[in-house]
């Protein structure tokens, strides 16, 4: 087993009520894995913020391992990674 932290901001504390949290994972787990377990924890209120209403996987945020922006879902975490779930900024 290994622990992941997950931080939460904006939208996603407020659809887990957490700041954050340490998650125990398979030692095989990826992060696709760990969105999996956290929206069978949180159900409907973070599940909106990773698909949309098709059910397609379309996350209104940005994911970050180590403070370093993740878009590979098959990432194999490591024990003590930190995994930040943050509202994605647009400007214009």
């Amino acid at each position: 087993m290994k622990s992941v932290t997950v931080r939460y901001f904006g939208s996603s504390s407020s659809a887990t009520r957490k700041k954050s949290e340490v998650i125990s994972l398979e030692d095989t787990a990826t992060l696709k894995n760990l969105i999996d377990f956290l929206l069978l924890k949180y159900n409907a209120s973070l599940r909106n913020l990773f698909y949309d209403r098709d059910g397609e996987f379309k996350p209104l945020v940005m994911l970050l391992i180590n403070g370093k922006a993740a878009d590979d879902l098959a990432y194999l975490l490591n024990d003590g990674d930190e995994v930040s779930i943050a509202p994605l900024i647009a400007g214009g």
